[in-house]
This record gives C-alpha cells, structure tokens and sequence, in this order.
C-alpha cells in the first residue's frame, strides 16, 4: 500500500516470567517480518488492583524486573525500526488470501473439513517459504485486479512480485483469470497448490522458479528467518535465529557477499 511503516502490536500476554531474552526473541522475529514499528503492549500505571493484574501481563513500566533495562531495550528496537524503513522491502513471492474461498467454507461460524483443509495448507505453504528463507507477502484479490506489470514483475504499491501461489479451489471469476492469463504472458510465474499439497513438495516448486538469495550452508534452516531490503545498490538483511544451540551456522548470500557468513551468531 506504500506505507513507510509496518505496525505490530507485540508482547502482550506474555506473563510476568518473561525475560528479557525472550522479549528480544519476540521483538527479533517480528523484525524478521518486516515489522518497523513496534507498540508493546502494555505500560501500567498500576497493578494493585485484580483487573490490572490480570490484563494480559506483563507490564513493561516500572513493576517490572527488567524495567531498569528498558532504555538499552528500546535502543535495540529503534535501532531495528530504522533499519527496517530503510530502502523497501524485497518480497519476489506473493500468495494469494483465499477469504472469499473460506467464507464458503464456512457454517455456522465455524470451519468446515474442506476450510479446515484450505487454513492448514494455506499457512502451510508460508510456514515452508519462511522456513527457507523466502519472504512472502499476501496479496488480496483487489490488490491483485489493481496491480501494474514491470515487465515480468507484478507491482502493487512498492512491491515486485515474481511469483504468486494460488490455492487449487480459488473462486475465480473471469476478471481474475484474464489478469493472471495477462502477467503469465508477460512473463510471471504462477504456481498452484492443492489441500494435500506436503510443504516439502511446495518449497521444491518454489526454489525451482526463484533461486533464493540466502542458501543455508550448515544449520537448522526452519529456525532462521530474514529480512531483505535493498537501498539503491545497498542490500540490508535482518537474520533471527529462533534458538541458540551448539555448532557454527554457515550460509551464503547469493549475489550479494562473495565468501559464506559463518558463526554469525557467535557470542551474540
């Protein structure tokens, strides 16, 4: 939509033994995401009384442990919010929001076997695509009807889309067929998904059609997401690892850096 900024309301809930390592995980991830600004939830003026307490704890102000550390926190946050407003985001792979789809899937308010069958494999294929390292953005069926080509891109606001992914049982109609029908021609890729469609199987398809930019060398690849963005010739990535475990991590920004980065998480 051409929005500088990307809001996340964050952390609420998290309970009064969150610590601070995990509050930077949780602040990591979203920046993984492409969140640049960050609203957490809440700053209590007080806690003395029962409803206060229990509104969805912790509060960051003065009741908390860490508090005397909020200012180092809200450092690193800021920090990440310029960062992640740099430039714009590099999103190639785009799939399309099937809510048309699930409201005929719907009874009652509730999910039928067919919408169930459409949430998990729709979440599905975005899990696997972060999962590898590949960023990807939703796109809604008015986004898509209002999109510009740039030769083989598909452009909604700053965005360039190279591939989208559809679901097998999206309700088309002819005005979206013949937009897709057009980028196909002019050079796009589409891929199309069905509800027994395995992530593994979905992520092959993909990397096939986009040669990612980052190739995990050695570690565990569905614990570390990133983040691209480019600035004229200068290519800005955010990488979160999940977890700290033993053993280098070793990976290769492809076009970008000449040697693997490896160990990038060392003593951090």
């Amino acid at each position: 939509f051409g929005k500088e900024r990307a809001m996340s309301e964050a952390l609420g809930g998290a309970g009064w033994n969150c610590t601070l390592q995990e509050m930077k995980k949780g602040i990591n991830t979203l920046a993984a995401m492409g969140i640049n600004l960050f609203i957490l939830h809440g700053f209590y003026y007080e806690c003395e009384h029962q409803g206060s307490q229990s509104d969805w704890p912790t509060s960051f102000f003065y009741q908390n442990p860490y508090w005397r550390h909020f200012k180092i926190f809200s450092d690193y946050i800021r920090r990440i919010s310029f960062i992640n407003s740099q430039g714009r985001a590099v999103v190639r792979c785009g799939i399309y929001y099937p809510v048309r789809e699930m409201s005929e899937y719907m009874v009652n308010g509730e999910e039928t076997v067919e919408g169930m069958k459409l949430n998990d494999a729709f979440h599905g294929v975005m899990n696997s695509l972060l999962e590898h390292q590949t960023d990807v953005d939703m796109i809604d069926r008015d986004c898509l009807l209002n999109s510009t080509f740039r030769g083989e891109k598909l452009c909604v606001g700053t965005q360039e889309f190279e591939l989208l992914l559809f679901p097998s049982c999206m309700d088309s109609d002819d005005e979206l067929v013949d937009k897709i029908s057009d980028w196909k021609q002019a050079g796009g890729k589409v891929l199309v998904y069905d509800m027994d469609s395995s992530k593994k199987d979905i992520w092959k398809s993909v990397k096939r059609e986009l040669k990612p930019y980052l190739e995990i060398l050695q570690g565990n690849g569905e614990e570390i997401y990133t983040n691209h963005r480019t600035d004229g010739e200068n290519h800005f990535f955010f990488v979160c690892k999940l977890r700290r475990r033993q053993g280098a991590d070793s990976w290769n920004f492809k076009g970008v850096m000449q040697q693997p980065a490896e160990n990038i998480f060392a003593g951090a």
